[in-house]
């Protein structure tokens, strides 16, 4: 088989020569040249036994790009400078991509659009712009996006006046977890950002929980020692709702609100949870069901209520397994049905135990095969040592790895006495999250199939060290520091460092978010889009919100006050003029306060 590219006014590229194997595939990879993004024709020459064939087929090139896109702080007052600086990477290769133009917009809460400017990335692919904010201007959040080509990233910033924290304030537990009944015990401890404690200011420290609204379980109030201390305790009620949406955990908010001695005030709130036991477990199949006839690894993870792993003896059905330093553990089981049910129970050092009865999701058919690879995540050079395992007559089964959206390897493997084996060689382009699908295709054309997600860690990465010239400096002092940048090695690496230098009273307002770098690195685009939008419902509504959502998912209520009309498509609700919801049944979101 020959291929080649053809595009618009340019002679044809030949992708070169290739032979097929005996299941009719190619096995070789396929290497594309760098080309100019546009519309192309892939040509596909076939010659064999039975005859020659000729295949054209349109694709498009295009430059797989991402943009990080970062500001030096989350919050700005009017009149400040917000420095806006992205990085221009090649998403396959995750090099930096030199001499592009990045345009940098800002658009303010209105949706105006204040600031446009272009700039050429880098030699390490680094753009950058200066945006002065006007004394007089619109408040809110503003938009900023960084434009490279046909990519897009965006962010917030928020703009208004504000007034920097005098001290910073932590609050502190002997416990990350309680349980219903349990005193609550710990310490508050206030300083000043250059480090003197808050002496003799009082404090106020409010425990709450939520039973359809704030409750308030405990309020506190007393003074500060000479070191900036206030210890607490108080006792928990003997009964607490728990949420859905935190484990059947209830919530339980200290919020510590403390006034110095010349009546700055500032204030915390620390989260925690209150569990009805002190143990938690859960159990994942390998391939989120059963398959039946086959050897299936069963996880079984066992945790305290704070996320925290426990390491426990672990019972399954009778037999004892010990768990790992993460409170995992792994099950070899040999189920009959694709729903068997299983019976778990643990046990830690400390006596504490839970108990669970498993039962995988129903599935109209079970899965053909079993995926299954020897680890999760690996690094580059090493190779993914796969495994597929069947009950069923399946000869032959496909295999496709997918990076980006894009196949980069495909492959198909003949089983063996219901089973087959691959090993998948893991350069350093192919960093980054791998989706790989195994399917077969059955006698109807139908497919089934199976898919893992993998992680390739770069082989090696580089470390930044910081050596300032004193450790303490005076108001107006100039501070020197040395940065040195060195590879997993220890030599000498030329690299683009970032600097900001912002007061740490700042992110007292409003956190930053650390790690933003490697977390670009790290994951894939699509995974850091965000998909949810959480609305603040008015209280006086709140009771009428969840009344017409029972009765849109059909849920059993009782005595529906303020039903002013009801149809099958629709209900409207009055909770007193001038209040009115509206909602649709057919459309569980659409709701229309009124």
């Amino acid at each position: 088989m020959e291929l080649s590219l053809l595009g618009k006014g340019a002679p044809p590229i030949k992708l070169g020569a290739f032979q097929t194997d005996a299941s009719g595939s190619i096995a070789d990879a396929i290497s594309v040249p760098a080309l100019p993004p546009g519309e192309y024709q892939l040509t596909v020459d076939s010659a064999s036994s039975l005859g020659r064939d000729h295949v054209v087929k349109k694709i498009e090139v295009q430059q797989p790009a991402r943009v990080l896109l970062s500001s030096d702080k989350p919050i700005y007052q009017p009149g400040q400078t917000i420095h806006l600086r992205s990085l221009l990477l090649n998403a396959r290769t995750q090099k930096p991509f030199a001499d592009e133009a990045v345009t940098f917009e800002v658009s303010d809460p209105k949706g105006n659009k204040v600031f446009k400017e272009s700039r050429n990335s880098s030699a390490f692919g680094i753009a950058s712009a200066d945006f002065v904010l006007a004394s007089e201007l619109n408040l809110g959040r503003y938009g900023i996006r960084a434009i490279a080509g046909p990519v897009t990233t965006e962010r917030t910033v928020e703009i208004k006046n504000y007034v920097l924290p005098k001290f910073k304030i932590h609050i502190t537990t002997e416990r990350p977890y309680y349980l219903p009944g349990q005193t609550v015990s710990g310490s508050v401890q206030a300083g000043y950002f250059f480090g003197k404690p808050v002496s003799e200011g009082t404090v106020k420290l409010t425990a709450a929980t939520i039973q359809e609204k704030p409750v308030v379980i405990s309020d506190l109030q007393g003074r500060m020692d000479s070191g900036g201390k206030f210890s607490f305790q108080f006792v928990l009620p003997d009964f607490l709702v728990g949420m859905p949406q935190n484990k059947e955990q209830a919530f339980l908010d200290l919020t510590a609100e403390i006034a110095d001695s010349a009546q700055h005030v500032e204030q915390t709130t620390l989260s925690l949870s209150v569990a009805k036991s002190e143990l938690e477990l859960a159990a994942i199949p390998e391939a989120g069901v059963f398959v039946p006839g086959v050897e299936n690894f069963l996880y079984v993870l066992t945790e305290y209520p704070d996320g925290r792993p426990a390491v426990c003896k672990t019972y399954v059905n009778g037999t004892a397994y010990q768990s790992d330093g993460q409170g995992v553990c792994m099950v070899k089981i040999v189920p009959t049905t694709m729903n068997q049910q299983i019976e778990i129970q643990a046990i830690d050092s400390t006596g504490r135990k839970a108990r669970l009865v498993f039962q995988p999701e129903n599935r109209a058919t079970a899965p053909a095969f079993l995926l299954r690879t020897d680890k999760a995540v690996y690094q580059a050079g090493e190779s993914a040592k796969m495994t597929i395992l069947s009950a069923e007559k399946v000869e032959t089964v496909f295999l496709d790895v997918i990076k980006d959206s894009q196949t980069v390897l495909t492959r198909s493997l003949s089983l063996e006495n219901h089973k087959a084996e691959y090993a998948l060689p893991l350069p350093a382009s192919l960093v980054g999250a791998l989706k790989v699908n195994a399917y077969v295709i059955t006698e109807t054309g139908e497919d089934r199939g199976c898919s893992r997600l993998l992680y390739v860690t770069p082989a090696s990465g580089l470390k930044i060290a910081a050596n300032w010239s004193k450790p303490v400096y005076a108001p107006g002092e100039i501070a020197k520091v040395n940065f040195g940048v060195t590879d997993a090695q220890g030599k000498p690496a030329p690299a683009a460092l970032g600097i900001a230098v912002v007061d740490e009273s700042v992110f007292a307002l409003s956190e930053n978010r650390p790690g933003l770098l490697q977390q670009f690195m790290d994951a894939e685009g699509e995974l850091l889009k965000p998909r949810y939008q959480i609305k603040l419902v008015p209280r006086r509504f709140q009771w009428m919100d969840r009344l017409a959502r029972q009765m849109c998912y059909k849920n059993p209520f009782v005595n529906p006050k303020g039903i002013t009309s009801f149809s099958p498509g629709s209900a409207r609700f009055r909770e007193g003029p001038p209040w009115v919801v509206a909602f649709n049944f057919h459309n569980p979101e659409r709701v229309e306060y009124q």
